[in-house]
């Protein structure tokens, strides 16, 4: 078989039984060892596990690293991750005197295999879309053979795997990418992380004020406007031990205007003060009524109640500074 105008030896000139189907086409032969048609039979779920000894093998027997990741749809950069700890040594030395004339541009893509390239552009946008591909239909509609199509597919199929491995790898270890993408890939990148990043930020927001909003409904206000409700009903049925008349007269012999004595001025200001607040105290709530406040009860009222404060502290601010203007 012959693959950029070099030929190679071992299993290539075995006993031959099966077409070429290989990414350079025509009409040879292979046997039944080739690890390309090892490789293009594998299904995708194993061709991650089984591409780095099929890319030493074809390494050891003269492809160089861009014909491996033609062979199998990746990047030269992919195939030289697979090549880490392989022993070099053992590739043979190439024939010297270099390459025929002419043989450095045999391999080349859009020269050696117009059809692949041609049958893999019509694919690939087929396979990013998830669209069923049939050869066989492709081949009705651009007379191209259905086997270049199938391996157009197995090509395709193949890169768009070691694409898709390394944007997941790029999104897990930030390192990754930075080595296997270009600078415009790495920042189109990092702008949609970023991106996403906020997206995720807002949603997380809006998650947190539902449930915020739910645990006030459900647990956080009724939980509250029992304990205040309790704590309304007590003072509402307080006796008391004496009436307002009574109090009234006691807090009158307290007044500190009553002495002149500085001395006692200062302790009748002291139990003048002491006794008023024991007005709720001595007194019922008929003879001195307590006024309770409104409490929220939803989530809705606490945000009409938080809003009207707010206003009415902007509304006094607002009074302080027309009153001493700077």
């Amino acid at each position: 078989m012959s693959v950029a105008g070099e030929n190679f030896p071992g299993f290539f000139f075995e006993e031959v039984n099966m077409k070429c189907i290989c990414p350079m086409g025509g009409d040879r032969v292979c046997p039944d060892n080739c690890p390309l048609a090892v490789w293009a039979t594998l299904p995708p779920s194993n061709r991650k596990a089984q591409r780095k000894p099929i890319a030493e093998q074809l390494y050891r027997q003269g492809f160089t690293m861009e014909q491996i990741a033609t062979q199998l749809g990746v990047s030269t950069k992919q195939i030289s991750r697979d090549l880490v700890g392989f022993d070099i040594g053992s590739k043979p030395e190439r024939p010297k005197g270099g390459r025929p004339k002419g043989s450095g541009k045999a391999g080349r893509r859009g020269q050696s295999t117009p059809k692949t390239d041609q049958a893999r552009e019509i694919i690939r946008p087929l396979l990013e879309a998830n669209t069923p591909v049939s050869p066989h239909k492709l081949q009705k509609e651009h007379g191209i053979s259905h086997v270049t199509f199938d391996m157009a597919i197995t090509a395709e199929t193949g890169w768009k795997e070691g694409r898709d491995q390394g944007l997941l790898e790029a999104l897990g270890n930030p390192k990754v990418y930075k080595e296997v993408l270009s600078l415009t890939a790495q920042q189109t990148l990092d702008a949609a992380i970023r991106q996403h990043k906020r997206k995720l930020d807002l949603e997380f927001g809006v998650r947190m004020r539902e449930e915020l909003k739910r645990h006030l409904d459900a647990v956080a206000l009724p939980a509250y406007a029992k304990e205040i409700a309790a704590l309304e009903r007590s003072i509402r049925d307080r006796k008391g031990i004496m009436d307002r008349v009574t109090y009234r007269k006691i807090l009158a012999c307290l007044h500190p205007d009553r002495v002149a004595d500085p001395a006692l001025k200062k302790r009748y200001e002291e139990a003048f003060r002491l006794f008023t607040e024991l007005e709720k105290r001595v007194l019922s709530e008929k003879e001195s009524p307590t006024q309770f406040r409104d409490i929220p009860r939803t989530y809705e009222d606490l945000m009409r109640m938080k809003a009207k404060v707010k206003a009415d502290r902007a509304a006094q601010r607002a009074a302080k500074a027309n009153i001493n203007p700077r």
